[in-house]
């Protein structure tokens, strides 16, 4: 999953040929207000997709350390206690990152 590279890449081409209008001194102030304003809703409409592509992220690591934790638990021999340990640190670890990219 993820944002698609050509998706990308012409956002950030619009965005540039955009400001390029913004800069240019042949430019008419209507057609710079213009440009403003498709440069806005082309941030909004990226933004919109960033936050989309990063909940479904959030949603399949959430999923994974779901399973990790069913696994985990299970586990009971004291051999595997070591492994469980790391695991849980793991996931733990995971949890967090979570928490702090929301």
């Amino acid at each position: 999953m993820g944002i698609d590279d050509d998706v990308a890449r012409t956002y950030r081409d619009a965005v540039d040929t955009l400001g390029l209008v913004l800069m240019s001194p042949v430019a008419t102030e209507a057609e710079k207000t213009t440009a403003r304003t498709e440069i806005a809703a082309l941030e909004h409409a990226w933004d919109k997709e960033v936050q989309k592509d990063f909940s479904q992220r959030t949603e399949q690591l959430n999923t994974l350390v779901n399973r990790l934790t069913a696994i985990t638990d299970s586990i009971v021999t004291d051999p595997l206690q070591p492994v469980r340990d790391k695991i849980n640190g793991v996931i733990e670890d995971a949890k967090s990152s979570l928490r702090d990219a929301a």
